[in-house]
């Protein structure tokens, strides 16, 4: 039987045992945590044995103990026994006087699962408490890493989470739910160069793919928290984290120094998830100032990665089906595009061809008889992301086509130039979009 677990049955062996052979059972029943099948009793064990760690006594028996703890704080009555005990308390004194790695790794990973849980969450914002956790981010040690970022991504979903749906709450309810906010905005804020050194580092040197998706998928989730008109980007919008968000797209997405690397990208969940989590922090930092200067400064540096997503979708096989992340990933690029372009009128020749083929490829189409084939979503809300993405890069498109030169706009096919152009042509010829036919016009003028 592992430790801390209540049999949910008895034994077929013993099942014809007189009743009053059965009181025990009974009792272990009575243990049980909450309507959970855990025993209280065993979990309280484990808590004092926790309790005498001094940071050399660390045991396989302990680390099977402290397993089982993991695997019960799943459960939310678990999670409220551990509150009632001062169990965050009780971790980050063992965090501070241990050295051993899985230890750390395993009490961090507890108090992840704990922070499904308010109070817990309450508690962790505690600026000491929170100072200790933040610190861990600059550990050597991947899987306390891991536990880490997710830890913090619970808790920075959850602020997210109730700073934009207060609908349905009453006064008290929503004052309660925006003081946690605040508390964790505060505390944010106050840790907000230690996260830039940390998190950028991670970024920059960590070869785990798990790690560096998640840390991507932190500070898309840190970038979106905004408090008092003020958006928590902005103290994120530096070079060297930058720097991180760059090395770890075309990490995951294994391109080297050219940009022939990603013309055989297959588009894969991996490749979403980080071009999604990218895009988006990046299209946070086009909403203040202090994000728009940066992206202005380090515009080659960006432009490459651009490419790196943009490419692979520049194939049918790639981009279809399509779905929401693509949607989303589409919008947040021309977000950024867009910023760059109304700050200093800058659009590389390389970037037009690319959203051009996207855009013959995303576009109704006319089919042969006459029809139009709709190349469009079900859902009625992507339906309506599909058509606005549409329509920003029509403008985007006939703004740009609009002011440059014949020989600008064919810089960015690369060599034999017109072929690819006029092959291009072609296919946003087959649109039935009317926006498309104002492009093709465009282009015709350009490759007469």
């Amino acid at each position: 039987m592992d430790i801390g677990m209540v049999p949910d049955e008895v034994d077929a062996r013993t099942s014809n045992v007189e009743a009053a052979n059965l009181p025990d059972f009974d009792k272990l029943k009575g243990d049980a945590i909450g309507s959970t099948l855990y025993s209280e009793s065993a979990l309280l064990k484990t808590l004092m044995t926790l309790s005498k760690e001094t940071g050399d006594n660390w045991s396989e028996q302990m680390e099977e103990q402290l397993c089982s703890l993991w695997d019960m704080t799943f459960e939310e009555d678990v999670i409220t026994l551990l509150m009632q005990h001062d169990f965050v308390h009780l971790a980050c004194h063992v965090i501070q006087v241990t050295s051993e790695p899985r230890l750390i790794e395993i009490l961090v990973g507890v108090l992840g699962n704990m922070t499904a849980l308010k109070s817990a969450r309450q508690s962790l914002s505690q600026s000491s408490t929170a100072e200790q956790l933040l610190s861990l981010l600059s550990s050597s040690d991947t899987p306390t890493l891991l536990q880490l970022v997710r830890l913090l991504n619970s808790c920075v979903w959850h602020v997210n989470r109730i700073s934009h749906s207060s609908d349905g709450q009453d006064e008290d309810e929503h004052s309660e739910s925006q003081s946690e906010v605040d508390v964790w905005v505060e505390l944010l804020k106050n840790s907000a160069m230690s996260l830039n050194e940390n998190l950028s580092f991670i970024l920059r040197s960590s070869t785990n793919e798990e790690l560096l998706q998640s840390t991507l998928e932190l500070l898309n989730n840190l970038c979106c928290i905004t408090s008092k008109n003020q958006y928590f980007s902005a103290f994120l919008s530096t070079s060297v984290m930058l720097q991180g968000l760059n090395e770890a797209l075309h990490q995951l997405l294994n391109v080297g120094s050219s940009l022939s690397d990603t013309n055989n990208i297959v588009w894969e969940d991996k490749i979403e998830k980080a071009a999604q989590h990218w895009s988006q922090t990046l299209s946070t930092f086009t909403l203040h100032e202090t994000g728009i200067v940066l992206l202005n400064d380090q515009r080659q540096i960006i432009m490459r990665s651009l490419c790196c997503i943009l490419d692979p979708l520049c194939s049918q096989e790639n981009m279809f089906p399509l779905n929401s992340v693509k949607l989303e990933v589409l919008d947040s690029l021309v977000d950024i595009l867009e910023c760059l372009k109304n700050k200093r009128s800058y659009c590389p020749p390389a970037i037009l061809p690319r959203l051009l083929t996207i855009l013959s490829l995303i576009s109704p189409v006319k089919e042969y008889d006459g029809e139009t084939e709709w190349r469009g979503m079900e859902n009625e809300e992507d339906s309506k992301k599909h058509s606005e993405i549409l329509r920003r890069l029509h403008n985007y498109c006939s703004s740009v086509l609009s002011e440059i030169e014949t020989p600008q706009f064919l810089e960015g096919f690369g060599d034999d130039s017109f072929s690819k152009a006029k092959k291009l042509l072609s296919n946003l010829l087959k649109c039935s979009d009317s926006n498309v036919g104002r492009i093709v016009d465009i282009i015709k003028r350009h490759l007469k």
